[in-house]
């Protein structure tokens, strides 16, 4: 079952956002989203495009999405992923999304360090 089947996008937090995301795209979402609050104190997440965004001092840095057929981490302003685009080559890229299916450890370890650098970047 797709999880845009389930969902009414209208008036969901991010919060229920995760909630209803299938079971099997649970886990790795939260561990970034975790990573994402972690690393940046007072960060505000809202629901942007259809999905987690995370604005920080008032511009979007990460939006976070489980799709039909994988899961992704989307870097705001794009250009800040070019500097990365070389470690991750184990990742499907877009211009500003990388794109998985599962996330190991150490592909998580990857991404939680992009998130901590993108604020300095």
């Amino acid at each position: 079952m797709y999880i845009f089947q389930q969902i009414n996008f209208k008036l969901m937090t991010a919060a229920e956002y995760f909630d209803q995301t299938p079971k099997d795209h649970q886990g790795p979402i939260q561990a970034l989203r975790k990573t994402i609050l972690r690393e940046y104190p007072g960060i505000e997440e809202a629901m942007d495009f259809k999905m987690p965004t995370y604005l920080f001092e008032g511009e979007q840095m990460f939006a976070l999405a489980s799709e039909m057929q994988h899961m992704a981490l989307y870097i705001i302003p794009y250009r800040k992923l070019d500097s990365f685009r070389e470690s991750l080559s184990d990742f499907d890229l877009g211009k500003s999304c990388i794109r998985f299916k599962t996330l190991g450890p150490e592909q998580l370890k990857k991404l939680q360090r992009i998130i901590a650098a993108v604020g300095t970047a």
